[in-house]
């Protein structure tokens, strides 16, 4: 069975965006942004661009707040804020979620649920996928898959680097089947040729060994919850 890799997209903030958006179209690869609440307010035509190409758009906070940090009138507030945001610049709601700052907190889950989010991509154990209790999708990811976590520390990983780490990381994945996400930004790979040039050979890769399978989240989050119902567990 092939593995999954979601190479997902954070932010909608302009610079970078269209090289990197020209890449996924090169390699007709349709993936998942997570945009602010307050982007979709303010650029519903950047948002509604997405969907016309095929992309998903899911919850990204309203102005990238220190998510973990919030109370959970506040977190709800700014779920509902942003929801609504993103539902009218893309015509239909967001069904997925990533906390700024990669860490929900301890309100997120249940208030996710009640927001209608089907799936959370945020830190979770490790990278295994499962249903939490509160009955959200967990799709996480780690650091290391991270763009900026490499490029944006005080001395910056060269490119070279990253790609040889991504690359094992598809390795290892196409031979244990288990999901990949990866986590990239337009103005930290996409301003830069060798960094966008390494998401290339990335995409490349994906989408030519039969071994892995790029994913929207949506998708991913389906199997997920498709896999963790009774009824498709063996007896």
């Amino acid at each position: 069975m092939s593995a999954p890799v979601c190479l997902t997209v954070d932010h909608l903030r302009g610079p970078g965006d269209d090289r990197l958006l020209a890449l996924l179209d090169r390699h007709r690869l349709r993936t998942t942004f997570f945009v602010e609440g307050e982007h979709g307010a303010s650029h519903p035509r950047r948002v509604a661009d997405l969907m016309a190409r095929g992309h998903e758009v899911g919850l990204h906070g309203w102005a990238h707040e220190a998510w973990a940090e919030l109370d959970e009138a506040t977190a709800h507030e700014l779920l509902a804020r942003g929801a609504d945001a993103l539902a009218a610049a893309a015509g239909v709601p967001p069904t997925g979620f990533r906390a700024p700052g990669g860490e929900r907190g301890v309100h997120t889950a249940t208030l996710l649920v009640e927001c209608g989010i089907d799936y959370d991509a945020s830190l979770g154990d490790g990278r295994t996928p499962g249903v939490l209790p509160e009955g959200i999708v967990s799709l996480p990811f780690v650091w290391g898959h991270v763009d900026g976590a490499h490029y944006l520390r005080p001395e910056p990983a060269a490119p070279a680097e990253v790609e040889s780490r991504w690359l094992g990381t598809l390795d290892r994945a196409a031979g244990d089947g288990e999901p990949v996400v990866f986590v990239v930004h337009a103005h930290v790979s996409g301003l830069d040729d060798d960094r966008l040039a390494v998401l290339d050979r990335l995409l490349a890769r994906v989408t030519s060994d039969e071994r892995l399978e790029p994913l929207q989240m949506s998708e991913l989050a389906r199997r997920v919850r498709l896999a963790a119902s009774p009824s498709t567990r063996a007896p």
